[in-house]
């Protein structure tokens, strides 16, 4: 069983296995119903992260089924029964399921919000979705790059030369990064975004692998200023 996240506006604060304070009050327009509780399908140490960080930005009544002590096959079994892939994360809405943490912030942005996190008009839209797909294809797969060698290949498969290769590669898209926030506090201007905060999820393995952004200091404060908003501390387990 998962744990249970439920406003009760009447106190202001959140019911389920152990109560947490919410800074701000449940949307009026598509809150899920409590009979069709969103379900978020996987470890807290994994992407579905990013989907708990949408999540608590949002404010809206979820579960979240971590499949804590199951193996790899029990995990990709259990997924297997809500999603093709059978990997994490993955999220029930209704009748709808739906995988890949991108796609799931998204939806949930489009559906949900009402606090610019998805933003009012087209064009501003265009960007959100612009930056989000430079985040998986610019920055990410040098990042599981940087991560595959420091914790999987560490053996004879290891390679200075693939390490030193993302390295190289990772400084061009943190370059474009730091030209757009020369003049802006986040990605789109001076509000808060689905695409600053699907940039910074990928950013976040950065601070795993102990990878240093002082040669970016602009990136370094938006991501620094990301991570201390209260919904990203409350989506790793601060109360």
């Amino acid at each position: 069983m998962g744990t249970v996240y439920l406003r009760d506006d009447d106190r202001g604060r959140v019911l389920g296995h152990g109560v947490r304070p919410v800074i701000s009050a449940l949307h009026t327009t598509n809150t899920p119903r409590r009979d069709q509780m969103i379900r978020l399908h996987g470890p807290q140490q994994s992407r579905a992260a990013r989907c708990l960080w949408m999540l608590e930005e949002l404010a809206i009544p979820y579960e979240h089924v971590p499949l804590d002590g199951q193996s790899r096959e029990e995990r990709r079994k259990s997924l297997g029964k809500i999603t093709l892939t059978g990997k994490a994360p993955a999220l029930e809405d209704g009748s709808l399921k739906l995988f890949e943490s991108t796609a799931i912030n998204l939806y949930l942005a489009a559906k949900y919000d009402d606090r610019e996190l998805w933003p009012a008009t087209q064009a501003q839209r265009a960007h959100v979705l612009q930056w989000s797909f430079f985040a998986m294809t610019e920055l990410e797969p040098h990042i599981v790059t940087l991560f595959m060698q420091k914790f999987v290949h560490t053996g004879d498969d290891h390679s200075e030369a693939a390490v030193k290769g993302a390295e190289q590669a990772l400084a061009e898209p943190l370059d474009v990064l730091e030209k757009q926030l020369a003049k802006r506090s986040h990605l789109l201007g001076e509000q808060f975004t689905a695409a600053d905060l699907i940039c910074v999820s990928v950013l976040d393995m950065l601070v795993m692998l102990q990878f240093s952004l002082e040669g970016w200091p602009k990136v370094n404060k938006w991501v620094s200023a990301c991570r201390d908003r209260p919904a990203y501390q409350r989506s790793r387990g601060a109360p």
